[in-house]
């Protein structure tokens, strides 16, 4: 995959994913990912897509490791959690952090949209 193709893709207004510009620490993020799937994925583009979405999904398009809540500190990110309805004890093994898919596998297409539009 030709890298500077791919971040110049998702940079276009028509891409509908990161608007018109993308910071140096998304760079870094996506590239990040990109390293991990080149050496440990499966090669398969809908599992690169899935995986890129699903840091998209989670870290609020910033593509690196954020706080629960995004908060600045790991007691923030506490607080934010215990008065979530999924931060609450779910039995003996305390509570359960799960997400929907939904906005995830969204964004998977998409990207698999611009990719194959653009023939990367």
């Amino acid at each position: 995959m030709d890298r500077t193709a791919f971040c110049a893709a998702l940079r276009r207004r028509t891409s509908g994913v990161f608007g018109t510009s993308l910071s140096q620490s998304q760079v870094d993020g996506i590239t990040g990912i990109l390293d991990a799937f080149a050496t440990h994925g499966d090669g398969r583009d809908k599992t690169l897509a899935y995986a890129l979405a699903t840091s998209y999904h989670e870290t609020g398009a910033r593509m690196v490791p954020v706080r629960e809540g995004f908060a600045k500190d790991d007691a923030s990110a506490r607080r934010i959690v215990a008065k979530r309805e999924y931060g609450k004890p779910a039995g003996k093994y305390g509570p359960y952090l799960l997400r929907s898919r939904t906005g995830a596998a969204h964004l998977a297409e998409e990207l698999r949209l611009v990719l194959g539009r653009r023939g990367l």
